[in-house]
């Protein structure tokens, strides 16, 4: 085609669809990538640039962690600073907070206790907490989050203040490598919206008494010293499982009066049984 008769082709820039888009939608996007590419979006432009400060979802888990580790380790210092930084510049609420503590040097939680204050006033509906350094002592503002709905727990310590009545709001609660000590002894938390409660291989079971009716699934694995006999008389449990992997866990297990145990399973829909367990 000759250029007098060549047509001209007009490349139109559209407009920026995505900045356009509701605040509930970005904040959405920006919760499916890793923490650290959603702070990089502050550099697409001006209006981009305080986005990631609003997100309601934060999460620092093992991936953040690897981000910040030099030669595979995590220096106690940057990991603190790096956190608080965020935590300084962040508006509005923060309703679902996700942690892994890695192992390091660690001398204290304090400042992880400030960040639980933290979400304490921000009105969290989501915890989620995983711990590979020493066993962590909740702090009584995680007791103060009572508009959780969801809980997950590792390697910590559950002791809640006396006061505490229990999380009204909680649906999910997952506890993995928790001690409940001696302080919820005689105590009992009332539950009212729990449906699926988790152990894992936790110690002093015994001592968490509760009251949830609307439990549905109660899953125990490795939890010899579990008082399975009054967890079991929520009436609405319709999944249980139970696994004892040890012979220890199977001396305890021959304690239980097996009649009185079956006996409240009128309501189960499926029953899981693993390990020495089956020897009962």
């Amino acid at each position: 085609m000759t250029g007098k008769h060549k047509r001209r082709y007009v490349t139109r820039v559209g407009e920026d669809r995505i900045s356009n888009l509701p605040e509930h939608l970005i904040d959405s996007i920006l919760e499916r990538v890793p923490f650290e590419d959603a702070v990089k979006t502050s550099i697409i432009s001006k209006k981009w640039r305080y986005k990631w400060t609003s997100m309601k979802v934060l999460t620092f888990d093992n991936h953040f962690n690897a981000k910040i580790a030099k030669n595979g380790a995590i220096d106690y210092n940057e990991y603190i600073s790096t956190i608080n930084q965020v935590l300084n510049l962040h508006k509005g609420p923060i309703l679902k907070f996700v942690i892994h503590i890695p192992p390091m040097l660690l001398d204290s939680f304090e400042e992880i206790d400030e960040w639980m204050m933290l979400l304490s006033r921000n009105n969290a509906t989501k915890l989620v907490l995983y711990n590979s350094n020493r066993r962590y002592e909740l702090p009584s503002h995680v007791f103060s989050c009572l508009g959780l709905t969801e809980l997950i727990l590792e390697n910590c310590f559950f002791s809640p203040p006396l006061q505490f009545e229990g999380f009204h709001n909680l649906e999910e609660l997952f506890l993995l490598h928790i001690d409940f000590g001696k302080s919820l002894s005689g105590n009992q938390m009332n539950l009212p919206q729990l449906k699926n409660l988790h152990f894992l291989e936790c110690t002093n079971v015994h001592n968490f008494n509760i009251k949830a009716t609307k439990m549905k699934s109660l899953i125990l694995v490795t939890c010899p010293d579990a008082n399975l006999l009054q967890l079991l008389e929520n009436p609405s449990i319709v999944v249980f499982g139970v696994s004892f992997r040890t012979f220890e866990d199977f001396d305890r297990v021959e304690m239980i009066n097996s009649i009185s145990f079956l006996s409240s399973l009128t309501r189960i829909e499926d029953f899981l049984i693993e390990g020495n367990f089956l020897k009962v």
